[in-house]
C-alpha cells in the first residue's frame, strides 16, 4: 500500500506541475511576411534549367541523395540575397544540424533576413540554448510551434494537454528569396543528410522555382504568424551575461566542423559560384504545380475537416485516378476505410501499388504492427504491396542501425505526382499538420514510375498470397537477388523478439494516434 500511495502521490504532483505550467504572453509579437520575389539572373543561371519557369509553369528537380539534399540547401543559402524561411519538424543537434545553422548565420551576416520555425516536440534544454544563440543575431528570428511550457516538466504536459500537445507541425520547407524552395520529407540532421552510412534515410526532396514558390511562402507565413508560433526568446529567456556568448555559438560550431568535416565537405567548396547538383543525371522538369498545406489550427481544433487541406486533395486525386496509383510512404496504416478505398479502385480497373517499410527497415515497430493487420485484406483485394528491405551487404552495420525508407510520394496515372511531408497514416490525416506540392508533369511522373518498375523487385519484397493448399491465403515475400527471385514463406528478418513486439503492439488501442 505504501508503494502504491507513493506512486499515486508522485503522479498527482506531476500532473499538478504540468497544470501550473502556462505559456507566456505573446501579444507583443510582431507579424512578418515573405518579401516580393526579386529577379536574379545570376541565380537563374546557376539553377540549371530553372530559367524556363515562366508563366503558369514551375520548374522542379527531384533530389534523392542525402548529400545532394544538404548541398542544395547550403548552395541556396549562399546565394540568398534577401530572405531565408525554414520550417521543420526536427532540427537535430548533431553535425549536419550545426552546419545547417552555420549557413543560416552566414547568410544573416550578409544582411539576409532569416526566419526559422521549428516544431517544439524535440526542443527544450540544450536545443533551446542553440536556438537562443541563433535568435540573438539581429537578422535571425526563431519561433517554436505549438510549444510546451518551460515552467514545468514536459512529459506530464503531453498527458494534461493530450489531443493538442500530441499534435505536431510536420511540415518541411526551405525557401530562399521567395524564388526557390525545397519541399519534401527530410528533417535536418545526420540521418537525413547521409553523414553516416550506418544511419541513413532514403528520402525525396523537390527543388522548385516559379509560381508555386509564392504558394509555399504563403503557407510558411500562415504558420509563422499563427497563434501557435512562439518566439523562442519568450519561451526560454537567456541570462543577460550569456547573450553575447550564445550569439557567437554558430561561429564556434563552424570552427569545430572545419576540424571534423562531414563527408560532403568537398561538395560545399565553391558554392558561392555554383548551385548545380552534384550529379549530371538529375533532371529538371517543367509544368504546372500547386502547393497545399493544412491549416495550423488543425492541432487545436477537434478534427475539423476544413483544416485537412492535404488529406482532402489526396483523397480527391485518388478518386480521379483511372489507370494507376502508386503510393510511396514510410508509414502505412490504411485502416478499414483505406482498405475499402484502395480495393474498390482495383475492382474498377485501377492498378494500385504501395511501397512502404518492412519489419527490418522501419524505425517504429508499433506502426508496422498495426499496418500488418491490413496486409492480407489488401492483397486479397488486388493491391500490390512492396516492403523495403535491407541489402545483404548492409549487414556489416547490424540490423539495429536501420536504413529507413522515408520518402513520401503519390503518383496518379503517371501524369501527376504529390511530394511532401504527408504519410499515409491516421497521424498525417488527423493529428499532424502537413504540406505537399502536386506536379502536373507526365514526364516527371513517368520518370519516377519507370525507376520503380525497374528497381522495385530488387529494393523491396513483393508480398503475395499463396495458393498452396497446405497454407491457403498465407503471405509470401519475394525479392530479386543477383538476378534470381527468392521466396520466403516467413516474414524476412522477423525474429522471436520482433514477433513478440508485434503481437503486443497490435493489442494496444493506439492506431488512431499512429
Amino acid at each position: 500500500m505504501g508503494t502504491t500511495r507513493t506512486v499515486s502521490c508522485l503522479f498527482v504532483c506531476l500532473v499538478a506541475l504540468a497544470g501550473c505550467a502556462s505559456l507566456p504572453d505573446i501579444s507583443a509579437r510582431t507579424e512578418s511576411y515573405a518579401v516580393a520575389a526579386h529577379r536574379d539572373p545570376a541565380l537563374d543561371a546557376k539553377l540549371v534549367g530553372f530559367s524556363r519557369a515562366t508563366g503558369a509553369k514551375s520548374s522542379f528537380m527531384p533530389i534523392e541523395g542525402g548529400m545532394d539534399a544538404f548541398v542544395a540547401r547550403a548552395a541556396l543559402a549562399r546565394r540568398a540575397q534577401h530572405t531565408i524561411d525554414a520550417q521543420y519538424f526536427l532540427l537535430r543537434d548533431d553535425k549536419a544540424g550545426k552546419l545547417f545553422i552555420s549557413y543560416l548565420a552566414e547568410a544573416a551576416d550578409r544582411g539576409v533576413r532569416v526566419r526559422l520555425l521549428i516544431d517544439d516536440f524535440a526542443l527544450g534544454g540544450r536545443h533551446d540554448s542553440r536556438l537562443l544563440a541563433l535568435d540573438a543575431h539581429p537578422d535571425i528570428h526563431v519561433r517554436s510551434f505549438n510549444p510546451l511550457s518551460r515552467a514545468g516538466p514536459r512529459l506530464p504536459q503531453f498527458a494534461t494537454r493530450f489531443g493538442t500537445a500530441t499534435r505536431r507541425m510536420h511540415n518541411k520547407t526551405f525557401i530562399v528569396d521567395n524564388r526557390a524552395a525545397i519541399v519534401g520529407g527530410r528533417n535536418v540532421g545526420d540521418k537525413d543528410f547521409a553523414t553516416r552510412p550506418d544511419r541513413r534515410l532514403a528520402d525525396l526532396d523537390m527543388l522548385v522555382a516559379g509560381p508555386v514558390v509564392s504558394e509555399i511562402s504563403h503557407s510558411f507565413d500562415t504558420y509563422w504568424n499563427s497563434d501557435l508560433a512562439y518566439p523562442i526568446a519568450v519561451l526560454a529567456n537567456p541570462k543577460p551575461h550569456l547573450a553575447l556568448a550564445r550569439a557567437q555559438q554558430p561561429k564556434r560550431d563552424v570552427t569545430r566542423l572545419q576540424d571534423d568535416p562531414p563527408p560532403y565537405s568537398a561538395d560545399l567548396q565553391g558554392l558561392d559560384v555554383d548551385v548545380r547538383p552534384r550529379h549530371d543525371q538529375m533532371q529538371v522538369f517543367h509544368g504546372p504545380a500547386r502547393a497545399f498545406s493544412d491549416d495550423p489550427r488543425k492541432v487545436t481544433n477537434k478534427r475539423d475537416p476544413s483544416h485537412f487541406g492535404v488529406a482532402e486533395k489526396i483523397d480527391t486525386a485518388l478518386s480521379q485516378a483511372t489507370k494507376e496509383v502508386t503510393i510511396i510512404t514510410p508509414y502505412f496504416i490504411p485502416g478499414r476505410v483505406g482498405v475499402h478505398t484502395l480495393t474498390a479502385m482495383v475492382a474498377e480497373g485501377v492498378r494500385v501499388r504501395v511501397l512502404t517499410n518492412g519489419v527490418d527497415t522501419i524505425n517504429y515497430h508499433f506502426v508496422h504492427a498495426h499496418y500488418a493487420k491490413y496486409r492480407r485484406a489488401l492483397l486479397a483485394g488486388g493491391v500490390e504491396l512492396y516492403e523495403a528491405r535491407v541489402d545483404e551487404g548492409d549487414d556489416q552495420y547490424g540490423l539495429e542501425n536501420w536504413r529507413l525508407m522515408h520518402a513520401k510520394a503519390l503518383i496518379i496515372d503517371r501524369a501527376r505526382v504529390f511530394v511532401g511531408s504527408f504519410n499515409f497514416d491516421p497521424r498525417s490525416v488527423f493529428e499532424n499538420t502537413e504540406i505537399a506540392v502536386v506536379y502536373e508533369s507526365p514526364a516527371f511522373a513517368q520518370s519516377l514510375s519507370t525507376s520503380l518498375d525497374r528497381d522495385l523487385d530488387s529494393m523491396a519484397y513483393r508480398l503475395r498470397l499463396t495458393s498452396d493448399l497446405a497454407q491457403p491465403g498465407a503471405i509470401v515475400w519475394e525479392t530479386r537477388v543477383d538476378g534470381e527471385i527468392r521466396t520466403s514463406y516467413r516474414e524476412p528478418r522477423n525474429g522471436p523478439v520482433r514477433r513478440l513486439k508485434t503481437g503486443v503492439y497490435r493489442l494496444l488501442p493506439i492506431e488512431s494516434m499512429l
